[in-house]
């Protein structure tokens, strides 16, 4: 009966759109609010839709470290910060002289370790100027250390390869 299906097409359309609403959202829900999980620790790259990825070298923003050479069991103090622009999110990766991941992250307030690399991330979206992260060096080692960042300004856009620079406690 052609009642009976207009009043079903009309009926359905608050339902169809809700179910819309709720599955295009979603995407934005699943963007790591708690940081993202081990598996992105090689690329580093966020997976939020529709953002837009640019250089560490052109950010506002700096990862700075309290020296490069390490012994057994030392802790590095490193700190992502900006003097102007808040970031939501980030991942810093600490590598060895030789390109590998090194060492590991102690947990913090704001960040935490991630497990099976060395790396550490965000534990909330809540804005942030200043990150200061406690390094630990391998129990059985010596060397170099470098860090590397992904950060993440906002939903729509993120920094690579963020580099570390020394800045020394006098």
């Amino acid at each position: 009966d052609l009642g009976t299906r207009e009043s079903m097409a009309v009926n359905t359309a608050p339902w169809v759109t809700s179910l819309w609403l709720v599955l295009s959202t979603l995407g934005a829900c699943l963007a790591y609010p708690s940081g993202p999980p081990g598996y992105v620790c090689d690329e580093m790259l966020p997976s939020h839709q529709g953002s837009k990825q640019l250089k560490g070298s052109d950010s506002p923003y700096h990862l700075v470290q309290e020296k490069v050479a390490f012994q057994p069991n030392d802790l590095i103090m490193v700190t992502l910060y900006s003097e102007s622009t808040d970031f939501m999110g980030f991942m810093v990766k600490a590598l060895d002289e030789h390109g590998n991941q090194v060492g590991h992250f102690e947990r913090g307030s704001v960040y935490k370790p991630l497990r099976g690399c060395s790396s550490a991330t965000h534990v909330n979206q809540k804005k942030k100027k200043t990150v200061n992260m406690l390094w630990k060096a391998p129990a059985s080692r010596t060397g170099e250390v470098h860090f590397k960042a992904t950060v993440v300004q906002n939903r729509r856009l993120f920094y690579l390869d963020l580099m570390s620079k020394i800045v020394r406690k006098d």
